[in-house]
């Protein structure tokens, strides 16, 4: 079952140059481009990437289960490295492009953009979340739960800002 919201994260990695090629960032906005030679490679790098996200929330939620925040860490960046190296491997053999993507290019096409009801939704979800780890950070008795609440404040509050940002370049449409 493929999810929208996954194939339209993996959209903001892509754009087109001058000549109309598109042009794939494995690494996002940190990384330089690489040209893809057709529309079937463009559609197989989508549908990985989208698998790669997928695979990360799964990733990302079976850790916090584990409330074991060295663990978390360690896993969390090596699977982030797993993906961002597999990215690399996969287009290693296609010209590099000298173009640059911006943190604007990437995040104004947000995810499910033509839906904005869900769009407001995740950012009210962000909200609370952020509001949820003040709170942790705030009555936490342990270190443990201090550093959790810091942790969801930092990832949620930057994919609400991410979010925010979106919202607002769809709406200056």
């Amino acid at each position: 079952m493929r999810l929208n919201y996954f194939d339209d994260l993996a959209r903001g990695n892509f754009k087109h140059d001058a000549a109309g090629r598109t042009v794939f960032f494995p690494l996002g906005v940190f990384g330089k481009g690489r040209i893809l030679p057709d529309a079937a490679t463009e559609q197989r790098l989508r549908d990985r990437l989208a698998t790669q996200y997928q695979l990360a929330i799964v990733v990302a939620i079976a850790l916090g289960v584990l409330h074991n925040l060295l663990l978390m860490l360690v896993v969390g960046l090596g699977v982030v490295a797993w993906m961002s190296l597999r990215s690399l491997l996969l287009v290693a053999a296609y010209p590099p492009s000298d173009l640059r993507l911006s943190w604007k290019e990437r995040y104004a096409s947000p995810p499910s953009s033509g839906n904005v009801g869900t769009q407001w939704f995740l950012m009210v979800c962000c909200v609370l979340l952020v509001a949820g780890g003040l709170l942790l950070l705030v009555v936490g008795d342990t270190l443990d739960q201090r550093v959790a609440g810091i942790a969801v404040i930092v990832l949620f509050g930057a994919a609400g800002i991410a979010r925010a940002y979106g919202l607002r370049q769809g709406t200056a449409r």
